[in-house]
């Protein structure tokens, strides 16, 4: 693996900035490629789960993670700990407390499922902690960790209020005697300031002279007993917290192998939340391994994202070789150096500043030959190291290598080069590995529609600004713009003149078929910008009617609701009067009871239904029918009786009677769904529906449901609005939709009607 040339240690020098954990940056930096393609892909989960903790402001806090390492090695060996590593200790049990709650909080966008082993790993020893906790401040080991430490302390405490008190009394009953009216300490002894010609009547025990000799510093005898009973309390105080220390360094010892998995768990986790960082800060996704190379929208992580500019990079199962020309500065570099260092990345197990549609092979080993490696030591030309390193890659050629060759053949002859070039990728193109090349070589280009495992790509170049623009098109050599470059920086027009007259003269076959394939290229990017340009405008009329259709269809609703409000009114009205009139023809008697009666239930019965009386039919297992009751199209499954049958009304199946739904079509023989007449059903749906916010399993019976509803209103198309989020919603819906069959097609939303944050249904 050529990871010093593609910039692979720049990369973890970046994601180590985001360690929290001195622990974290040391793993950091050992940090390489991963064997097997298991080990990548959960990594990724990993990553992708730390960056929806942070992207949800739950970023756990390494702040307090000292390292304890050696610590932990003090614990496993019995040692004593001071009371500055109990200090620590107490830190890192207070902070893996923090990190566990913090990682247990709940999570909306991700499982938790990735990061769910290195949690459970992690044990809050609660008692441990809450223990040190009361015994340690920031100022070390408490004066009450401990009742005995307590009285000890309070002795000391009254000792020395006694000593002081005896003290200042001295000092008030000798001034006389004393060079200041004072008292302190010298080596560890209380002693006041006597005038040397007082030295003898003072009663006390010299203890040390001024630097002038006229003043004795004394301990006085009345003192001394007392300081002799606060140094015992002393050592009684320096004993308990020697026990104290030896104690609790037994009970870490007791525990020594859950400290060590809390600190070996709590620096993966560092390095998983660093790498999500990092991942955040670049835009990075997870992407799949296959056997083909799809990058999509792929960006240098090491450039600036504001600055990068995205390419698509892709072999297709038939493709092996890429050959990239263009002009000088142009980006084929890079282009190389992406390729190589986004493998490294997904090989590594990180996300990768790609779309998570990217497809990348899980190569077992990465060659690159970039740059100038001229050797001064070794006395090796430029082309002589990079055949001596190419030498080097041919004969360790394994299954699944991806190898990377800026300017392939050069720093010799360009006959020669390209010649030696050529042989080198008819050596490589067959064999089950990718190649990309760069070159300025004519031969090259031409190799490319020569085979069909080899395709040409160029970087672009802007021939009015002549400037590049370092996007990448495959399919397509391009030109190095030699003259135009030289003339950008200043070139005298006569030396260019010259130049090309010499080139016109030597024009070979080769780069006459070039510059007519160069043509042929503008000529049809500039039809595909055309049908762009209609495909644009056709997509706005789409949406426009579209939209007007919805329009249409929601006056047409609020109409027909209008008037069956004012139907039923009318009817309410009608049959008001019609009673009133019966009351009156009762009092009349111009009619008898029962004729009224009657002409009442006739009149009734033939308002009773909207619907038209159904038509004696003989049901098969497949009709097509009318659910009276709920006003909803129904197929018959199969007979339960003579009268009764199974029916299946959108994802619902009910048991009904013969006389609870009328016939509307039995479906024709030869066709996969049946064909449901044409009915005007009493049920308004909505042109869209909001999935946002739901989890995927709400969503989808959510969805289920509204197909059902559009079905019945006859909506001829709707819009689906899932957002983006995790992506889970989304991939729901495409799924569900692909095999409906309700549904005729689907696309993404357009510019102006969400993006792909939409999905649009037809029926």
């Amino acid at each position: 693996m050529d990871l010093k040339q593609l910039e692979f240690f720049q990369v973890l020098i970046q994601i180590e900035k985001y360690a929290k954990t001195l622990e974290g940056k040391k793993h950091i930096q050992t940090i390489t490629p991963l064997t097997t393609e298991t080990e990548a892909l959960e990594s990724m989960a990993e990553i992708k789960t730390a960056k929806a903790f942070i992207e949800e402001n739950k970023t756990p806090f390494f702040g307090e993670y000292i390292n304890v390492s050696k610590i932990l090695k003090d614990i496993k060996i019995k040692r004593i700990l001071s009371v500055l590593d109990l200090l620590q200790i107490n830190q890192f049990l207070k902070g893996i407390h923090h990190l566990k709650r913090t990682l247990t909080l709940p999570l909306e966008k991700e499982s938790k499922e990735a990061l769910i082993p290195h949690i459970e790993a992690l044990i809050d020893l609660k008692s441990l902690r809450l223990s040190t906790s009361q015994m340690f401040d920031e100022d070390g080991l408490k004066n009450d960790a401990t009742p005995s430490l307590k009285t000890l302390n309070h002795q000391k405490n009254v000792a020395e209020r006694r000593l002081q008190e005896k003290l200042k009394n001295l000092v008030d009953r000798h001034q006389d005697q004393l060079s200041e009216s004072f008292f302190t300490e010298r080596f560890n002894r209380y002693v006041v300031p006597v005038k040397l010609s007082y030295k003898n009547k003072f009663k006390g025990s010299v203890v040390d002279y001024s630097a002038s000799g006229e003043t004795v510093y004394m301990e006085p005898y009345d003192v001394g007993e007392l300081t002799v009973n606060i140094r015992q309390i002393e050592n009684n105080i320096a004993e308990e917290i020697k026990k104290i220390l030896k104690e609790l360094s037994e009970t870490l010892h007791d525990n020594i192998e859950v400290l060590q998995i809390n600190y070996e768990m709590a620096t993966r986790l560092d390095v998983i939340f660093a790498k999500a960082q990092y991942a955040i800060s670049i835009g990075a996704m997870p992407i799949r391994f296959g056997d083909t190379l799809d990058l999509i929208e792929a960006r240098h992580p090491l450039i600036p994202i504001d600055d990068v500019i995205a390419n698509d990079i892709v072999l297709n199962e038939t493709e092996k070789v890429m050959i990239i020309s263009g002009s000088n500065t142009g980006g084929k570099t890079v282009v190389l150096k992406t390729v190589g260092l986004l493998s490294l990345m997904a090989l590594s197990g990180f996300l990768i500043p790609a779309s998570n549609q990217s497809v990348i092979p899980f190569y077992k080993t990465v060659y690159a030959d970039i740059g100038d490696e001229q050797s001064i030591e070794q006395s090796l030309s430029t082309f002589s190291s990079h055949m001596t390193h190419i030498i080097g890659m041919i004969e360790n050629i394994k299954p699944k290598t991806l190898f990377l060759l800026d300017e392939i053949g050069g720093g010799t002859d360009p006959k020669a080069g390209a010649a030696l070039a050529r042989a080198l990728l008819d050596e490589l193109k067959d064999k089950d590995v990718h190649v990309f090349v760069t070159t300025h070589y004519s031969e090259l280009k031409a190799y490319a529609y020569q085979h069909e495992s080899v395709v040409n790509a160029s970087v672009a170049f802007n021939k009015e600004t002549l400037k590049p623009t370092y996007h990448l098109y495959t399919h397509t050599p391009g030109e190095s713009h030699a003259f135009l470059i030289a003339k950008r920086l200043g070139l005298s027009p006569s030396i260019l003149n010259h130049a090309e007259s010499y080139l016109k003269n030597e024009q070979d076959p080769i780069s006459d078929l070039v510059l007519q394939l160069e043509a042929s290229k503008n000529a049809l990017e500039e039809e595909r910008n055309a049908l762009g340009a209609l495909i644009k405008e056709s997509q706005s009329l789409k949406t426009e009617s579209e939209n007007k259709i919805i329009e249409y269809q929601e006056k047409k609703q609020a109409l027909t609701d209008t008037f069956n409000q004012k139907l039923s009114q009318e009817k309410k009205r009608l049959a008001s009067l019609f009673e009133e009139k019966i009351d009156s023809l009762k009092t009349s008697q111009v009619l008898k009871p029962h004729e009224i009666n009657e002409a009442r239930n006739a009149l009734f019965k033939s308002n009773e239904d909207d619907h038209p009386v159904s038509q004696p039919h003989d049901f098969k297992a497949g009709d097509s029918v009318l659910i009276l009751k709920y006003n909803r199209p129904g197929t018959l499954i199969k007979r339960l009786s003579n009268q009764t049958w199974l029916v299946e009304m959108g994802t619902l199946e009910t048991k009904l009677s013969e006389s609870a739904f009328s016939y509307i079509e039995t479906p024709k023989k030869k066709k996969d769904k049946p064909v449901i007449k044409s009915q005007t059903f009493k049920k308004h749906v909505s042109f869209e529906c909001d999935l946002r916010g739901l989890r995927v399993l709400e969503a989808k019976e959510t969805l289920q449901k509204y197909l059902d509803d559009c079905l019945i209103a006859k909506v001829p198309f709707a819009r689906i609005i899932h957002g983006f989020g995790t992506l889970a919603v989304r991939n729901m819906v495409k799924e569900l939709l692909k095999d409906h069959p309700l549904v005729s097609s689907h696309r993404d939303g357009g510019n102006n009607e969400g993006g792909q944050g939409v999905t649009v249904v037809y029926f």
